[in-house]
């Protein structure tokens, strides 16, 4: 990462974080062989469970 994306401190913004987190949530679930929740139309019920158990895995790893 550049220094531009970075603030004063040197610190990752928030924002970065989170965008980073979501990627390697989508990039772990697709090498699982799971689905995401942009692999259905939004609102659908598949997308409401995949959508549930997406936020539970950002849950897991950030309790772990």
């Amino acid at each position: 990462m550049d220094k531009d994306n970075c603030s004063d401190n040197g610190s990752i913004p928030p924002f970065e974080e989170a965008k980073a987190l979501s990627q390697s949530i989508v990039t772990i679930r697709t090498a699982q062989g799971k689905n995401v929740p942009s692999d259905f139309p939004p609102g659908s019920p598949e997308w409401q469970a995949t959508a549930l158990e997406f936020v539970q895995d950002i849950d897991r790893v950030l309790i772990w």
